[in-house]
């Protein structure tokens, strides 16, 4: 699922999450024509987004308050010099936040997406650009067996299914790194995992930890709209509420 919600992002994004990927496999240049091999790009198209990922970098370091050194030479290529694993991840999730399709489909999750219109005026995007960011968020719902209603940009399916595509694009998205649910409060969630650790001698990890919260984030999320799971049993459906 991972490489499906990449396929969302813009083709810039997506070359420099794998520019990043590449230059972080280890403590050394890498030319430019190495990259452009290894991603079967030409080179000027690589020195392009080089340069973009230079400045995506500073812009992250400056908003985050981290340190990120992306330096580049035209004879020995490229060198990255990162602070700390964490702040790796999360310089990614930041690059996926910022994604314009990325932006759309956290709002559709959320159920804040209104109209194509609104949004066009109020982040000052172009309303062609935003069908077609709509468009692929509708191609990678239906491989999931999902819709969007074409009226209220609203999720359709199986509820099952619909908080599963949300914890999981949310996790891949976020890694845990930011808290996108804006309106649950994280600390009560977090006191909630531990406990049920605690109380069943789970011994959670960090990132297990992290990814429960998330769980019970989502299936809050959809409980304050009111969707609630329906379960068959014995020929008969039930609801159940998941709190």
């Amino acid at each position: 699922m991972e490489k499906d919600i990449l396929n969302l992002l813009d083709t810039q994004n997506k070359i420099m999450l794998n520019i990043l990927d590449l230059v972080s496999e280890s403590h050394r240049w890498y030319t430019v024509n190495e990259i452009s091999h290894e991603l079967n790009v030409v080179e000027r198209t690589v020195q392009r987004y080089i340069h973009r990922l230079k400045e995506t970098i500073d812009d992250y370091n400056e908003e985050r308050n981290h340190h990120i050194a992306l330096s580049y030479e035209k004879y020995k290529g490229v060198l990255l010099e990162i602070d700390s694993g964490s702040n790796y991840m999360e310089l990614k999730s930041y690059i996926l936040e910022n994604d314009e399709t990325m932006k759309i489909f956290k709002l559709i999750i959320f159920e804040e997406f209104q109209s194509i219109q609104k949004y066009a005026s109020t982040y000052f995007v172009s309303e062609n650009s935003i069908r077609k960011s709509l468009k692929k968020i509708k191609d990678f719902l239906g491989i999931y067996d999902l819709s969007l209603s074409r009226s209220t940009f609203i999720i359709e399916g199986e509820e099952k299914q619909i908080r599963l595509i949300i914890y999981i694009s949310g996790w891949i998205i976020f890694k845990g790194v930011t808290w996108p649910f804006d309106f649950i409060s994280q600390e009560k969630i977090n006191l909630s995992v531990d406990s049920f650790s605690e109380e069943l001698n789970l011994g959670f990890s960090v990132i297990h930890r992290k990814q429960m919260a998330y769980m019970l984030a989502v299936n809050i999320l959809r409980l304050r709209k009111n969707m609630l799971l329906r379960w068959k049993r014995n020929g008969r459906t039930m609801l159940i509420c998941l709190n």
